[in-house]
């Protein structure tokens, strides 16, 4: 066995980190650091409830999120143990109303992203608002008759929260107990998780819980919820005690046998051999030098990371409960207080570039830009900040490392002429184009439907920029409209969320389209229509 590598924890470095939010006005965050499974430094800074003079602590529950999904992941697994249920078997063995192209992936796929199937929970973010309470069963629902995709089966790795929900109500008809008490019963009761629970809308009173802050237009903070019901993709709420013992407990486990934690910690690989470095929610990835497996969460007004370095057999847990303390960045940097010898950070060389950029041979657009000086990349409607390295590539900041993407940059610093965008092993070349800022919205308004999930879009042009407003069953979502070139058009978000994405139009037989791309939807077309009284295609239903 190798030599564990030594950690130092110095209390004021960590205070230091948390210093903006050690306050008693407003909310924070709450941290826990473990070495050989034994806590060695936990502290929560600022409030429970901005309301209330309730200081935040290391016992009180908060929001997890994503974090949330490797529990469920781990309950599937304990299924397959007590011989229940196949993780190669298609989910539609389980759940058979599903449309076939959903319902003929597998679990394993859906638990590790690579099923290519739509993501009805971002579409019910980007085409019906937050906010806005939405049962799992109406968002199921669509999945027994929309049956387009985003890509095949196991050729990418695009994050799916939509899958997460299938698995939760695979879960729930084979055990025939809810989500919550397989949990309580087979994991949280048995690893001594007592404040850790299910809960699935963030307007219930629950004991012992920090309620979640927004920032509001004028720097107030306010109540924001996404609004959705939160399974097993990120309904959970824990402590950082409770999450320290989970961790201390991953490294000699009681619950789930040997194989089912080497298939939980290994990630997959996509049809072209290369990994995604995900597994059944769970992520590896080097960070300095140094493996971590780890996974982040993030709500409307909370955010959280837990991590393990198990050559320092070190475990690391940040939870917020507001929306301007980021939980992953802390956890990071909480890292990299506790051990002395990382590699060095990569340097930003400070080239800045801009430029829009499309593939003639997928029609997936980019946008290069700075902001505060820093650079940024446009990808698919998603802002995500780069490091720019030696001979023009650009890498993702260690934040955002999970997308898996890096850019090659060629030609002239400050007129680039093409990208080549690398991600998971496929690469694409993006060539420069003119931007669009003289394109006239009139061109493209009007009316549209994407039959497949059953949306409906309006898009009005009577001064000023362009409006996009998209609606489904469970209600509207607006979006300004930026022109990045004549056919392509940026659908900006008002808030923090949904992020948007981008809109690229198309004349063909039928008429006037565009397809819609997000960071989890894409290519979803919608068709221009001079009359939409004739209603929609499809009929969300119940996926009971």
């Amino acid at each position: 066995m190798a030599e564990q590598k030594a950690c130092e924890i110095e209390p004021a470095r960590i205070d230091a980190i948390f210093a903006a939010f050690d306050r008693c006005d407003g909310p924070g965050a709450a941290v826990g650091i473990s070495v050989h499974g034994c806590p060695a430094y936990r502290k929560a800074f600022g409030l429970a409830n901005a309301e209330l003079p309730i200081a935040l602590t290391t016992s009180t529950r908060m929001r997890i999120a994503s974090m949330s999904k490797h529990f469920a992941c781990l309950a599937f697994m304990l299924l397959v143990e007590d011989g229940l249920a196949d993780a190669e078997a298609a989910i539609g063995t389980y759940l058979p109303e599903l449309a076939p192209a959903t319902g003929s992936v597998t679990a394993t796929q859906l638990m590790g992203h690579i099923s290519g199937i739509r993501d009805v929970v971002d579409m019910g973010w980007q085409f019906g608002g937050c906010g806005r309470p939405v049962t799992a069963d109406a968002l199921l629902g669509i999945y027994r008759w929309a049956d387009g995709a985003n890509a095949p089966p196991g050729e990418r790795w695009i994050y799916n929260n939509g899958g997460i929900l299938l698995l939760t109500r695979a879960i729930e008809r084979l055990c025939g107990l809810s989500l919550e008490q397989f949990l309580n019963q087979r994991i949280f009761g048995p690893a001594g998780l007592h404040d850790t629970m299910l809960r699935r809308w963030d307007t219930d009173f629950v004991p012992n819980s920090a309620a979640l802050h927004m920032t509001g237009a004028s720097g107030e903070y306010v109540r924001s919820y996404l609004g959705m019901e939160l399974t097993g993709d990120a309904g959970v709420v824990s402590t950082i005690d409770d999450m320290l013992r989970w961790l201390a407990h991953m490294d000699r486990p009681r619950i789930g046998s040997e194989a089912t934690w080497r298939k939980m910690l290994s990630p997959l690989t996509l049809n072209n051999g290369f990994s995604t470095n995900y597994g059944l929610g769970i992520v590896t990835e080097v960070h300095r030098g140094v493996e971590l497996l780890y996974h982040d969460g993030g709500v409307m007004g909370g955010s959280s990371r837990m991590l393990k370095a198990r050559e320092y057999d070190l475990d690391i847990v940040v939870i917020s409960n507001c929306q301007d303390a980021n939980g992953p960045a802390l956890a990071l940097a909480t890292l990299e207080a506790c051990l002395p010898d990382l590699d060095e950070e990569p340097v930003d060389h400070g080239q800045r570039r801009t430029g829009i950029f499309l593939s003639p041979d997928t029609g997936r657009a980019l946008r290069l830009f700075t902001r505060d000086e820093q650079q940024f990349a446009l990808v698919d409607g998603f802002e995500v900040p780069l490091v720019a390295g030696d001979n023009g590539l650009l890498t993702v900041q260690a934040r955002y490392r999970m997308l898996g993407l890096s850019l090659e940059v060629e030609g002239a610093d400050d007129h680039p002429s093409s990208i080549r965008l690398q991600e998971f092993g496929h690469v694409d070349t993006l060539v420069a184009v003119p931007s669009g800022n003289g394109a006239d919205g009139r061109q493209i308004a009007g009316r549209y439907r994407a039959r497949e999930v059953g949306a409906e879009a309006q898009i009005s042009a009577d001064g000023g920029e362009p409006i996009l407003a998209v609606t489904m069953a469970f209600g509207t979502e607006h979006f300004a409209l930026e022109p990045l070139t004549d056919s392509l058009w940026r659908a900006r978000p008002s808030g923090w969320w949904p992020p948007g994405g981008i809109l690229a139009f198309e004349e063909g037989g039928s008429g006037l389209s565009f397809r819609f791309t997000s960071s989890r939807t894409r290519g979803l077309r919608f068709e221009r229509v001079a009359d939409v009284a004739d209603g929609l295609s499809g009929e969300a239903g119940a996926c009971s």
